[in-house]
Protein backbone atom coordinates (compact mmCIF):
# COMPACT_ATOMS: atom_id res chain seq x y z
CA UNK A 1 0.00 0.00 0.00
CA UNK A 2 1.44 3.27 -0.79
CA UNK A 3 1.02 6.69 1.15
CA UNK A 4 -2.12 8.06 -1.41
CA UNK A 5 -3.82 4.76 -0.98
CA UNK A 6 -4.01 4.68 2.45
CA UNK A 7 -5.26 8.30 2.82
CA UNK A 8 -8.37 7.77 0.32
CA UNK A 9 -9.15 4.09 2.06
CA UNK A 10 -8.92 5.62 5.71
CA UNK A 11 -10.70 9.04 5.12
CA UNK A 12 -13.71 9.45 7.25
CA UNK A 13 -16.67 8.95 4.63
CA UNK A 14 -20.40 9.47 4.33
CA UNK A 15 -20.57 5.95 5.34
CA UNK A 16 -18.84 6.45 8.50
CA UNK A 17 -22.51 7.73 10.39
CA UNK A 18 -24.56 5.65 13.08
CA UNK A 19 -28.44 6.46 12.57
CA UNK A 20 -29.77 6.11 16.53
CA UNK A 21 -32.73 7.06 17.87
CA UNK A 22 -32.92 9.63 20.46
CA UNK A 23 -36.36 10.29 22.41
CA UNK A 24 -37.76 8.12 19.68
CA UNK A 25 -36.66 10.71 16.65
CA UNK A 26 -34.09 9.86 14.42
CA UNK A 27 -30.58 11.33 15.07
CA UNK A 28 -27.30 10.30 13.50
CA UNK A 29 -23.32 9.82 15.38
CA UNK A 30 -20.56 10.47 13.62
CA UNK A 31 -17.01 8.80 13.43
CA UNK A 32 -14.33 10.84 14.51
CA UNK A 33 -11.48 11.47 12.40
CA UNK A 34 -7.88 11.17 13.98
CA UNK A 35 -7.33 14.24 14.54
CA UNK A 36 -11.05 14.75 16.60
CA UNK A 37 -10.37 11.46 18.59
CA UNK A 38 -6.80 12.63 19.65
CA UNK A 39 -8.44 16.03 20.65
CA UNK A 40 -11.13 14.04 22.55
CA UNK A 41 -8.75 12.00 24.54
CA UNK A 42 -6.36 14.96 25.53
CA UNK A 43 -9.40 16.69 27.10
CA UNK A 44 -9.63 13.87 29.38
CA UNK A 45 -6.21 14.79 30.86
CA UNK A 46 -5.93 18.08 32.60
CA UNK A 47 -1.51 18.90 33.95
CA UNK A 48 -1.61 20.20 37.22
CA UNK A 49 2.33 20.85 37.86
CA UNK A 50 3.84 18.62 35.80
CA UNK A 51 2.14 15.53 36.02
CA UNK A 52 -0.78 14.70 33.94
CA UNK A 53 -3.90 13.73 35.47
CA UNK A 54 -7.86 12.29 34.71
CA UNK A 55 -10.08 15.34 33.75
CA UNK A 56 -13.08 13.15 33.49
CA UNK A 57 -15.92 15.98 33.93
CA UNK A 58 -18.19 15.71 31.33
CA UNK A 59 -16.51 13.44 29.34
CA UNK A 60 -19.93 11.98 27.70
CA UNK A 61 -20.79 15.37 26.96
CA UNK A 62 -17.87 16.43 25.27
CA UNK A 63 -18.30 13.07 23.11
CA UNK A 64 -21.97 13.86 22.41
CA UNK A 65 -21.03 17.23 21.34
CA UNK A 66 -18.32 15.67 19.07
CA UNK A 67 -20.43 13.50 17.37
CA UNK A 68 -24.39 14.08 18.20
CA UNK A 69 -25.76 15.11 14.04
CA UNK A 70 -28.61 15.82 12.65
CA UNK A 71 -30.99 14.22 9.62
CA UNK A 72 -28.41 16.43 7.45
CA UNK A 73 -24.92 15.11 9.48
CA UNK A 74 -23.97 18.04 10.87
CA UNK A 75 -23.17 18.55 14.47
CA UNK A 76 -26.12 19.13 16.43
CA UNK A 77 -24.11 21.07 19.70
CA UNK A 78 -20.52 22.93 19.94
CA UNK A 79 -18.70 23.03 23.49
CA UNK A 80 -20.59 26.14 24.33
CA UNK A 81 -23.56 23.77 24.73
CA UNK A 82 -22.31 21.92 27.88
CA UNK A 83 -24.31 23.77 30.10
CA UNK A 84 -27.46 23.11 28.10
CA UNK A 85 -26.55 19.85 27.95
CA UNK A 86 -25.88 19.31 31.74
CA UNK A 87 -29.57 19.64 31.81
CA UNK A 88 -30.76 16.41 30.39
CA UNK A 89 -31.91 13.48 31.90
CA UNK A 90 -28.35 10.85 32.43
CA UNK A 91 -30.38 8.54 30.56
CA UNK A 92 -30.34 10.69 27.18
CA UNK A 93 -26.83 11.51 27.64
CA UNK A 94 -25.36 8.02 28.38
CA UNK A 95 -27.69 6.39 25.26
CA UNK A 96 -25.60 8.71 22.88
CA UNK A 97 -22.53 8.52 24.78
CA UNK A 98 -22.82 4.57 24.10
CA UNK A 99 -23.36 4.45 20.76
CA UNK A 100 -20.76 6.99 20.11
CA UNK A 101 -17.97 5.22 22.30
CA UNK A 102 -18.86 1.78 20.08
CA UNK A 103 -18.75 3.67 16.65
CA UNK A 104 -15.38 5.06 17.85
CA UNK A 105 -13.87 2.25 18.86
CA UNK A 106 -13.48 3.87 22.80
CA UNK A 107 -14.24 0.49 24.75
CA UNK A 108 -12.95 -1.78 23.76
CA UNK A 109 -9.85 -3.73 25.31
CA UNK A 110 -7.18 -2.04 23.20
CA UNK A 111 -8.06 1.43 23.96
CA UNK A 112 -8.55 0.75 27.79
CA UNK A 113 -4.93 -0.58 27.52
CA UNK A 114 -3.72 2.13 26.11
Amino acid sequence: MDKQKLIEMGQVSELDYKEIKVLGDKCFIKQLNAGELSSYKKSLFKQVDKMFVANIENAEIKLVILTLCDENKKLMFDMKDIELLKTLKPSVIDKIYKDAESLNSLNDEETLKN
